[in-house]
């Protein structure tokens, strides 16, 4: 990835890294150089962009049914 010469010098991250940190993206546990270095990343890589869009994707269905587990042992409590 190149970065434009207009922007701040931004260590690049590589296809491998977006993979491997695009859990802790998407839950907002990378480091705030972390967090740039991605999204600098993801504005200049498609493929990148729509695996991380897709991680996302799925883990809101995740987040959905383990809310939906979560109220359904608790009514059943009730």
């Amino acid at each position: 990835m190149a970065l434009n010469p207009a922007q701040p010098s931004v260590p690049d991250i590589t296809c491998r890294e977006v993979a491997e940190w695009a859990s802790a993206y998407l839950d907002a546990h990378a480091d705030d150089a972390t967090q740039v270095r991605m999204a600098l990343h993801l504005a200049a890589c498609a493929g990148c962009e729509a695996y991380v869009s897709q991680r996302s994707e799925e883990h809101t269905s995740e987040l959905q049914s383990l809310a939906y587990l979560v109220c359904r042992l608790l009514l059943e409590k009730k």
